[in-house]
C-alpha cells in the first residue's frame, strides 16, 4: 500500500509508535517462537509480550508491509477488543504465521510483496476456519475477482476509516461477505458468468464449448496458478490439469496460456455486453 492510501493508518501509528516501542518484541519469522511467561510455544513472528485480553476475543494475524500502516492497523483493532497475535511483511510469513497460529482472521494487504492473493490462496488451503480480508490501495475487478477466488471474504479500499475497520472486520467473522457496494454487480454478474460458462461466445460470434473445468483452470491460470498449484488446488493430477489446458487452447484457437487467458477475459467482456445490450432492449 502506498502512504498516500494508508495515511489513516499511518497518522494513527507515527503518533503512538514512539509510546509503544516496548510493546512488542520481535522474534525469528522463520522457525523461531515466541514463549509465554510459563515457557510454552506461542506464535511465530512479532507477538505480543504480555498477556493478552480474554480468549474469546477474535484472534487476527495483520499482513500489512508498510511498518506505520501495520502499527496503525493493530493500534485500531486492539482498542476494538482484538487479539493481534501475529505480524507479517510478505506472503510467505503470512501464509507460515496464519498455518501455526490459526487466527480467527487475517488482514492481507493485496500488495504484499510476494503476492497478498498468493498468500490468501496458501492461508484458504492450510486454515480453512480463519476468514481473510484483503486491503487494496487500489480496488480492481480483477482483484476482487482473484481475492474471492483464492477465498477471502472481504475486500476492503485501503482508506477505510480506521473506526469502521473493527465493525467490518466483526461483520467478516459473522459470516458477511465485506466488499465495496459499487462492485457488488460486478461480483454478481461473474457469478453468473461462471454458472453459465461453459458455452461462452467468442469475439467472431461462434460458439465455443468450454467446459466448466477448461474455464476454471484458465481462471486459476490467470490469478498466476502454476500447474503443480492448480493440481493440488483442485486435487487432481497435473497431466489432467496440462490436458484440460490444451484442450482449452484448441477451442480458443490460441497458442499458450496467456493467450488463453486474455481471450477468457474478452469472452467475459462480450458476454457482459451482451446481457446489457439485451436488458436495454427489454426495456
Amino acid at each position: 500500500m502506498t502512504s498516500s492510501n494508508v495515511s489513516a493508518f499511518e497518522s494513527t501509528g507515527r503518533a503512538n509508535e514512539a509510546a509503544h516501542t516496548s510493546y512488542l518484541r520481535p522474534a525469528a519469522l522463520h522457525g523461531a517462537v515466541a514463549r509465554t511467561r510459563g515457557g510454552t510455544p506461542r506464535e511465530l513472528g512479532t507477538v505480543r509480550a504480555e498477556e493478552g485480553p480474554p480468549q474469546d476475543s477474535p484472534r487476527i494475524v495483520i499482513a500489512v508491509h508498510q511498518a506505520a500502516a501495520r502499527f496503525g492497523i493493530r493500534l485500531t483493532l486492539e482498542r476494538a477488543g482484538f487479539v493481534i497475535v501475529a505480524e507479517s511483511v510478505t506472503a510467505d510469513e503470512a501464509a507460515a504465521l496464519a498455518t501455526a497460529s490459526r487466527p480467527d482472521a487475517c488482514l492481507i494487504d493485496v500488495g504484499l510483496p510476494g503476492g497478498g492473493i498468493a498468500a490468501a490462496r496458501t492461508i484458504s488451503a492450510r486454515a480453512p476456519q480463519t476468514a481473510l480480508v484483503m486491503l487494496s490501495a487500489t480496488l480492481t475487478e480483477d482483484d476482487l475477482l482473484a481475492a474471492v477466488s483464492a477465498g477471502a471474504s472481504g475486500y476492503l479500499p485501503a482508506t477505510i476509516d480506521p473506526e469502521r475497520l473493527p465493525v467490518v472486520l466483526r461483520a467478516v467473522l459473522t459470516g458477511e461477505t465485506a466488499i465495496p457496494r459499487a462492485m457488488g454487480q460486478r461480483l454478481l454478474e461473474e457469478i453468473r458468468w461462471r454458472r453459465n460458462g461453459a458455452s461462452p461466445r467468442d469475439l467472431r460470434g461462434c460458439e465455443i464449448s468450454l467446459t466448466p473445468r477448461e474455464t476454471q483452470i484458465l481462471q486459476l491460470t490467470g490469478d498466476d496458478m502454476s500447474t503443480r498449484d492448480i493440481a493440488a488446488w483442485l486435487g487432481i493430477s497435473e497431466i489432467t490439469v496440462r490436458r484440460h489446458v490444451s484442450a482449452a487452447l484448441r477451442k480458443l484457437a490460441v497458442p499458450d496460456r496467456q493467450a488463453a487467458v486474455r481471450a477468457l477475459h474478452q469472452l467475459r467482456s462480450r458476454r457482459r455486453e451482451d446481457v446489457q445490450t439485451s436488458m436495454v432492449r427489454g426495456g
